[in-house]
């Protein structure tokens, strides 16, 4: 019986040896793996940021107003992440400035941070198709003295063609949440950009386009607020990742009244506009 038994621990020791010996690389290459998925996960990262700077000059009915606005500025800093598949997170902070015909009046200083989740939704060899919803901070003046908490989708879209001619569209709306609202207060607002444009072959630092923009406001009280603007533009490209150029926006149709927009489709409302954009 005891050389029985010994006879059992021996084979139950070899066994479990050889076992060892089998499982040691298994658990070797377990191991590995998360580090393999985090490498992975890290090479598909990308880093994402930018600037855009919007240069709005006076139109001609402001000019003529004692305390009308003369110049004003949004300047757009953006640092994020996006990773191959373009799902992203980014920050965006954002300073403003505003003079007007009174130095009084003028305005600067810092408006609503923001940040912006992105996620994919098609993606072909010409067409492009993303969303991303937004989530702006009361910081600004007005939005922290109102408790004004703005929410935002964008749905981007953009169409190559032929002879490097390019369509895109961005279609934005917006709600905000406050306390309580005043009847010309904004508590809807929906945008579109629609645009064309053509970079040549012979002149590769030079983009030409035009395109629409439609604005719907919503206010408790009063009217909703309907403006379109045509717009011709030109981009001039600085470097690979870094373009600026003139727009000239046309009031086309206007009914009621949209912030900062024109109030009338006339001559005296065209505006233009100087734009400036950096990417990493």
């Amino acid at each position: 019986m005891k050389l029985k038994n010994s006879l059992f621990i021996v084979i139950l020791a070899t066994c479990i040896n050889s076992y060892g010996q089998q499982i040691q690389p298994i658990q070797q290459e377990v191991t590995q793996l998360p580090q393999q998925v985090q490498s992975q996960f890290l090479k598909d990262i990308k880093l994402t940021g930018g600037f855009k700077s919007y240069n709005n000059f006076a139109r001609e009915r402001e000019l003529l107003e004692k305390e009308g606005l003369r110049f004003k500025s949004k300047n757009e800093f953006a640092l994020g992440f996006k990773d191959s598949m373009g799902w992203g997170l980014s920050a965006l902070a954002v300073e403003t400035l505003e003079t007007k015909g009174k130095s009084s009046l003028n305005k600067f200083g810092p408006a609503d941070p923001s940040l912006t989740i992105t996620h994919p939704i098609y993606k072909s060899d010409f067409f492009k198709l993303t969303g991303a919803f937004r989530q702006y901070f009361p910081v600004s003046d007005r939005s922290a003295t109102n408790h004004v908490w703005q929410h935002a989708y964008y749905l981007n879209s953009t169409l190559k063609m032929a002879n490097k001619i390019e369509w895109s569209n961005s279609l934005t709306p917006r709600y905000f949440s406050q306390d309580k609202y005043k009847s010309t207060d904004t508590s809807f607002y929906i945008e579109n950009w629609s645009t064309i444009t053509k970079q040549f072959e012979n002149i590769k630092w030079l983009r030409v386009g035009a395109g629409m923009h439609h604005q719907v406001e919503v206010h408790p009280g009063t009217q909703t607020g309907i403006v379109m603007d045509v717009y011709p533009q030109a981009d001039f490209m600085l470097t690979s990742n870094i373009y600026a150029g003139p727009r000239i926006y046309f009031p086309t149709y206007v009914v009621g009244s949209v912030s900062s927009s024109a109030k009338s489709a006339a001559l005296s409302e065209v505006q233009a506009e100087f734009y400036l954009q950096a990417t990493l």
